[in-house]
């Protein structure tokens, strides 16, 4: 598995770096998770797919939108 995640280009920020702690921390979220929440930011991305982290959740100014979720 670590194989396959060291081919991967991994897109980051000295700013999103640092906040991971105290997002991995703030909303319980697992190692690696806060990269994805706050990364989006650093791009003007309003919106983060994924269907691991909570549908609607807010990670500064990203919002969570679950593409798989039924909406009502």
């Amino acid at each position: 598995m670590i194989e396959d995640y060291a081919i991967w280009d991994v897109v980051s920020t000295p700013q999103s770096r640092a906040a991971s702690p105290t997002i991995e921390s703030r909303y319980r979220i697992s190692f690696g998770m806060p990269l994805f929440c706050k990364l989006p930011g650093f791009f003007r991305a309003t919106v983060l797919y994924s269907e691991d982290l909570a549908e609607g959740q807010n990670y500064g100014s990203v919002r969570v939108s679950n593409p798989v979720a039924l909406k009502v």
